[in-house]
């Protein structure tokens, strides 16, 4: 994960000298993506397809993990459309019939993630972007 604007300190607290970091909250927390998560993941009972993808927001950040807040617009059998954006690309749409090239692609691959779910149902995602993932 690249972290960006960064801020490290060495702080004083009871005689110890103590790192900190600004980040604890993340570099990515507020901005909202597209995430794709495994059907078999997914807690919202029976959707068809591989991947199910929703819209949400990228939470605070645990060390390892995005929790994504206030998801929405869960849609099903979206595996071609996570595959296109994994490849780097063309991409062929069924719903509108056409072919995107990687430039129209590029935009969205930097704001889609995968997701995950905990056993307690909440959503959460690496933070690698699929343009940081699979297009470099």
């Amino acid at each position: 994960m690249k972290i960006t604007n960064a801020e490290f300190k060495v702080i004083r607290f009871s005689n110890e000298d103590v790192i900190t970091t600004s980040n604890f909250a993340g570099p990515l927390s507020g901005k909202t993506g597209l995430f794709y998560i495994p059907s078999s993941q997914y807690q919202g009972g029976a959707l068809g397809g591989d991947y199910v993808a929703f819209n949400g927001t990228l939470g605070n950040y645990d060390g390892s993990a995005y929790r994504i807040d206030n998801p929405y617009g869960f849609y099903a059998d979206t595996s071609d459309e996570r595959s296109g954006l994994t490849a780097g690309g063309t991409i062929y749409i069924p719903e509108l019939g056409i072919t995107v090239p990687s430039t129209t692609m590029k935009p969205l691959a930097e704001t889609a993630y995968d997701a995950f779910t905990y056993d307690n149902g909440t959503y959460y995602t690496n933070g690698v972007s699929y343009y940081d993932q699979y297009w470099q």
